[in-house]
């Protein structure tokens, strides 16, 4: 018998690195952590000479909707593997604006004036940041005789791109 060498090749294994979907509210940025398939032999992240990085194009300040593939990681490097890239998608949510119509005290005969208060905006936004202001009115008319009305000033038909709404009524008292 006679034998010949010869030259064996190991081709590096595909490591699959798979951003995740993520999902924030306006106002929040996402945590891109991916997660890893094609490990060989027992092998981890620690097999890993440089880790991927991941990042999203998804910000704070990005509207509500949402962004096709905008989340994606890179930069990997490993001795026995070749690296294989998935983006996912980022969804940013309208953030919750509450509305809340103040209490009010008029006396007989006259009208409440409603000014309601707003608590969370985000990003430095305010009221020019949204599509149409809440609307605020009063069952209590200068008719209405003196009492105490639960609930009466209400606050309703706010629109915007980044938020819904959330309304709180307030009470009335007639003097």
């Amino acid at each position: 018998f006679s034998y010949v060498a010869s030259d064996a090749k190991v081709n590096k294994a595909v490591l699959t690195v798979r951003a995740p979907s993520t999902s924030t509210t306006y106002g929040a940025s996402p945590t891109v952590t991916p997660s890893y398939s094609g490990f060989q032999n027992g092998d981890n992240l620690a097999s890993v000479t440089s880790i991927p990085s991941c990042s999203s194009t998804v910000a704070a300040a990005s509207p509500a909707g949402t962004y096709a593939g905008a989340n994606t990681c890179s930069g990997g490097a490993a001795t026995n593997y070749s690296f294989s890239y998935v983006a996912s998608d980022a969804k940013v949510n309208k953030a919750l604006l509450t509305v809340t119509a103040p209490s009010t005290s008029t006396v007989y005969g006259l009208s409440p004036t409603l000014t309601p208060s707003y608590s969370g905006f985000q990003n430095g936004d305010s009221l020019a940041s949204l599509a149409a202001i809440p609307n605020c009115s009063s069952t209590v008319t200068a008719a209405s005789p003196v009492g105490t009305y639960t609930g009466a000033n209400k606050c309703s038909s706010g629109a915007a791109v980044n938020y819904s709404f959330s309304y709180i009524a307030g009470d009335a008292t007639v003097t």
